[in-house]
């Protein structure tokens, strides 16, 4: 993949600026990234915050075709003149049941991350990173352990399904790599996906 391709949008003045996803700063502090030949940007969720040490949202090209299985070579930018406002997002942003989240916080023993974790720091210790952040079991694979993003109004945005190894903690990626999402594996009709930082809850209220 060329990541060359896709550039941070140079600044020139605050309307190439614009509220991060992440920690939803009152100041404009997000840099889109563009595309160097057409100067469209890849997606509104695509870019970095330079509140770097209160913040740290940094979410990359790469990433963004990783995670939603695009290839480079296929990847066709749709017009885009100005960026989504943050009233638009909240307003056609789609979200996770509230019961199929909590429906994922139990089975602990069937989940293989947790159970690392139990292994690797003791069951009390385990205990409160697993609540601190939401950590999920899914059923998507035997064992398959669910990250939820949470926006900072405590909205599930999706949450990213991952299977580990529950001895070394690591992910299984033979035959395949298993990484899954929830607003995929639920099939709900015309899901409009926001991501929000893993954690941003969590940040926003410490």
């Amino acid at each position: 993949m060329n990541e060359h391709k896709y550039i941070l949008e140079p600044y020139k003045g605050m309307n190439t600026r614009y509220r991060c996803p992440g920690c939803q700063h009152r100041d404009k502090t997000f840099s889109l990234y563009i595309d160097k030949e057409t100067g469209e940007h890849l997606h509104e969720s695509v870019g970095r915050c330079n509140r770097e040490s209160k913040c740290g949202y940094h979410y990359t090209p790469k990433q963004y075709f990783q995670d939603n299985n695009i290839s480079l070579e296929a990847w066709k930018p749709k017009p885009y003149s100005k960026p989504i406002t943050a009233a638009a997002i909240k307003k056609n942003v789609s979200f996770i049941p509230v019961d199929t989240f909590k429906a994922s916080l139990k089975s602990y023993d069937a989940n293989n991350f947790t159970k690392y974790l139990v292994d690797l720091l003791g069951t009390t210790e385990a205990e409160k990173l697993i609540s601190k952040y939401f950590i999920g079991t899914s059923k998507h694979w035997n064992g398959a352990t669910v990250f939820w993003q949470i926006d900072i109004e405590g909205n599930v945005r999706t949450g990213k399904i991952m299977l580990y190894n529950p001895t070394t903690g690591k992910r299984i990626k033979v035959p395949y790599n298993h990484i899954a999402w929830v607003h995929k594996a639920i099939k709900e009709p015309e899901y409009n996906l926001q991501q929000c930082l893993y954690g941003a809850l969590l940040f926003f209220w410490r």
